[in-house]
């Protein structure tokens, strides 16, 4: 924070500085200041934006809370920081009239239900919008700054809770009924992420850490993980559930099915804790010291979403003891 302040002293138009300030900013919950920095997000200085998307070209105002109207909420970002951004919806609804929000198409179905509200439109972030059709834009990113600027108004919020597909969570329940458990956890072990690569771990470290006789363990993982599965049966006789007509990347409404079922989950940081979250599971996720912002520094809960359980790694340079206190949490 001091470099980082410093940097904008000796040159304050230096838009990465400001960028990084915001993260560790709140990461340790400074909102306020660390919401207006995060703005800095679009500035052309940051050769590695984090929004994945392109910025809304439009004439039309910004939104503000002060202005009712017509209002077009964008995604700008990757799926996790939308299913994130999404959980403030319930706050927005009674600021505007109509709320038309652009997400990743793959939310669409799910969202369509868990919503259910008339003054809402979804549309995929691909599609084209008539300004016509709006009279106040904002991106995802910039609704905080508004709807959470101190780490009370999270507790004052409104829940969001995602509805699932309930006859494709009894058929999945249904399919691995079994005496031998008493408990199904939900796994999810990798990332694709380029930015943070030590928050995967290999399913052999990861499953034996873990676990326990009487737990019957669900594959929430997207990719191809067919092989390594095979090969914790034939190695270790541990037995994972697959459901490999789910299609876990691409098929979001399902996946959020599946996971329903799960009585825990243990996942790394990637997009099955927005899942989980947003599904109120008690879970258990694995944490590296450079995790994502939103789950903060030290913290053991999150302030997003209150059933997820932060288990950091610290600097080990192994996730046995992380793995460990999981399992001494998750056992029957």
């Amino acid at each position: 924070e001091l470099s980082c302040r410093k940097a904008i002293e000796l040159k304050p138009n230096l838009g990465q500085a400001h960028f990084n300030l915001s993260i560790i900013l709140l990461k340790q919950k400074k909102f306020e200041e660390g919401w207006n920095k995060y703005d800095f997000r679009w500035n052309e200085e940051i050769p590695e934006r984090i929004s994945t998307g392109k910025r809304l070209i439009t004439t039309k105002p910004e939104w503000s809370p002060d202005k009712k109207g017509r209002v077009l909420l964008w995604a700008e970002q990757g799926i996790g920081d939308e299913f994130l951004f999404l959980t403030l919806i319930p706050d927005v609804l009674d600021k505007v009239n109509k709320l038309i929000i652009k997400v990743d198409k793959r939310l669409i179905p799910l969202l369509k239900r868990s919503l259910n509200n008339k003054d809402i439109k979804l549309i995929a972030k691909e599609k084209y919008i008539n300004e016509s059709q709006y009279d106040f834009h904002l991106a995802f990113g910039s609704l905080p700054k508004y709807l959470r600027p101190t780490l009370e108004s999270f507790k004052n919020s409104n829940n969001s809770t995602l509805l699932v597909n309930k006859e494709k969570s009894d058929n999945f329940r249904k399919s691995i009924m079994s005496s031998k458990y008493k408990k199904i956890v939900g796994i999810s072990w990798k990332s694709n992420s380029k930015i943070n690569t030590k928050k995967s771990l290999s399913l052999s470290e990861f499953i034996l850490g873990i676990y326990s006789p009487e737990i019957c363990f669900i594959c929430l993982q997207y990719g191809d993980v067919k092989e390594e599965i095979k090969n914790i049966k034939n190695n270790y006789g541990i037995n994972i559930y697959e459901f490999e007509e789910v299609d876990k990347y691409e098929n979001i409404d399902d996946l959020t099915a599946l996971a329903s079922i799960c009585d825990e989950i243990v996942s790394i940081e990637n997009m099955i804790l927005s899942i989980a979250g947003g599904l109120g599971i008690k879970s258990y996720i694995l944490l590296t010291p450079n995790c994502l912002w939103y789950n903060g520094h030290k913290e053991l809960k999150s302030n997003w979403y209150p059933s997820l359980n932060f288990v950091r790694k610290g600097n080990e340079t192994s996730w046995n003891k992380a793995l460990s206190a999981i399992k001494e949490q998750i056992k029957v």
